[in-house]
């Protein structure tokens, strides 16, 4: 039961994540013809520093791999945790009555 908790709480992340996605690139395909007659537009501001965090620049391309690289590393902690943790059963993990 605890594994599929665990199980369903992932793919309500995996979801989220994926949703967030799906909006972001939808917010900047709709906003991408944006007219606007303002010098300080919020709407501009954002268009530009996707527009920039997309582009192929040499000096974005690095700071953008640095979170799937954490993303990557913390995955594999938490894998090698729980691998090493399988082999511990303990009565009270296995809900072993003792009083009976």
């Amino acid at each position: 039961m605890q594994e599929r908790m665990i199980r369903i709480r992932a793919l309500l992340l995996a979801l989220l994540l994926l949703t967030g996605f799906l909006l972001s690139a939808a917010f900047i395909a709709a906003e991408s013809d944006h007219d606007c007659h303002s010098t300080e537009c919020a709407t501009c501001r954002l268009l530009a520093e996707a527009d920039r965090a997309l582009s192929a620049d040499k000096l974005t391309t690095p700071a953008a791999a640095v979170p799937l690289l954490l993303l990557a590393a913390c995955a594999a902690a938490v894998l090698l945790i729980k691998q090493q943790n399988a082999g511990f059963m303990t009565p009270v993990s296995s809900r072993v009555r003792l009083d009976r």
